[in-house]
């Protein structure tokens, strides 16, 4: 074999290994048609209480915001109630965010939110007031507002015209009926 052919041979299968690695789950955009799917791939699942703090930065070339918020019940994960943790998003991401009761999405100090989490390790581009990982949200839908124990799916425009079944169920039931859910879910 010359050695034109064997570097071709060679370029040739690294291509074919390069394009047949999946991409990562961040920018797979991670839509969940099944509340079991979403709660087994989440690293953290946790019932959260806005601190009425965002933070804005750039990063690796991009715009994130990072909200602050208290862990006020753990499903999944090492947090304990009363740690502080911030929940961060890609700027563009953050924007779109809706619901099928308001138009644009602001976190308040009155409700609670129920976030299903990936960790990253935080790379030093990233505030160092984070902490040491990321904590994004998990595809979609993956963040409910909870107010007078009534549940609102948050996620973005076509998300939500888009629920499946399922979820648009989940919002009809109380939050005390959909914890009882999640909670049977994780023991199976």
């Amino acid at each position: 074999m010359s050695k034109y052919t064997k570097i071709c041979l060679l370029l040739s299968l690294f291509l074919f290994i390069y394009c047949h690695v999946p991409p990562s789950r961040e920018i797979q955009n991670k839509d969940f048609t099944d509340l079991s799917s979403i709660i087994e791939s989440s690293d953290r699942v946790l019932s959260l209480s806005y601190l009425d703090e965002k933070i804005e930065y750039s990063a690796e070339e991009e715009n994130y915001i990072s909200l602050k918020f208290e862990i006020v019940e753990k499903f999944i994960g090492s947090s304990k109630e009363g740690e502080i943790i911030f929940i961060t998003f890609s700027k563009s991401y953050f924007d779109e965010l809706t619901s099928q009761n308001k138009e644009n999405i602001s976190f308040s100090k009155e409700n609670n939110y129920l976030f299903f989490l990936m960790g990253r390790a935080k790379k030093n581009t990233f505030p160092k007031k984070l902490g040491g990982s990321l904590w994004l949200n998990n595809g979609n839908p993956s963040i409910y507002e909870i107010t007078d124990n009534k549940i609102n799916i948050i996620s973005n425009p076509l998300i939500i015209e888009n629920l499946p079944e399922e979820f648009n169920n989940i919002q009809k039931i109380s939050y005390s009926d959909f914890r009882k859910i999640i909670l049977e879910k994780i023991i199976k």
